[in-house]
C-alpha cells in the first residue's frame, strides 16, 4: 500500500514538473513585441532604428577603449551601411571616437530634441493625432492669449535728471516733450 501511494505521488510529481516545463520552464521573454499605435521607448519603427544605431556607436567607442578594434570594425562597416559615415578604426582611433560621440549626440537629439515632435507627427496613427491635437490646442491658447493682452498705452511718467537733480514727469505734454527730444 505505501509503494502504491509512493508511486502515484511519483507520477503527479513528475506530472507537475512536466506541466511547469511547457507553461514556465526554458520560456524567453519577446523584446520586440510593441504596440504599432504608440510612439517612443522603442515603440516605433524609426525609434528602434534610432536606437539600433546608437547602441551600434556606443559599442564602437567601447571596443575602441577596450582595444578590440576588430568588432570596432566590424561595427563601423555595419554602420556604414546604415548610412552612417566613421573614419577607419586601425588609422586614427581618436577619430573615430570623437566621430562616433558627435552623431550619437545628434542622433539623441533627433529621438528626444525638437524633431520628436516630428517624427511623431509622422509616425501618424493614434499618437500623430494626439501630438496634432496638442500642437493645434498650443497654437489656440497663443492666440487667445495675444487677442485678450490690453493695447500698448501712452508712456505715463518719465525721470528726467539724475541723483538729487532727478525729475519726475507726469504731465503728458512734458512726456511726450521729453520723449520726442
Amino acid at each position: 500500500m505505501i509503494d502504491d501511494a509512493m508511486q502515484f505521488l511519483d507520477s503527479m510529481a513528475h506530472d507537475v514538473d512536466l506541466a511547469f516545463g511547457q507553461t514556465h520552464g526554458g520560456a524567453t521573454r519577446v523584446r520586440d513585441k510593441s504596440n504599432p499605435d504608440r510612439f517612443g521607448n522603442g515603440h516605433s519603427a524609426e525609434v528602434k532604428r534610432i536606437s539600433l544605431e546608437c547602441k551600434k556607436l556606443r559599442r564602437v567607442v567601447r571596443f575602441i577603449h577596450k582595444q578590440q578594434l576588430n568588432k570596432a570594425s566590424q561595427l563601423c562597416l555595419a554602420l556604414a551601411a546604415d548610412g552612417v559615415a566613421l573614419p577607419d578604426v586601425y588609422i586614427d582611433e581618436s577619430a573615430v571616437i570623437e566621430r562616433a560621440t558627435a552623431v550619437l549626440k545628434r542622433k539623441r537629439l533627433e529621438l528626444q530634441g525638437r524633431n520628436r515632435a516630428q517624427l511623431i507627427l509622422n509616425s501618424g496613427g493614434v499618437s500623430g493625432k494626439s501630438q496634432e491635437s496638442k500642437q493645434r490646442v498650443a497654437t489656440k491658447r497663443d492666440v487667445n492669449a495675444a487677442m485678450e493682452r490690453s493695447a500698448r498705452s501712452a508712456i505715463a511718467l518719465v525721470v528726467v535728471g539724475a541723483g538729487d537733480a532727478a525729475e519726475v514727469l507726469t504731465d503728458p505734454l512734458e512726456v511726450a516733450r521729453e520723449c520726442c527730444e
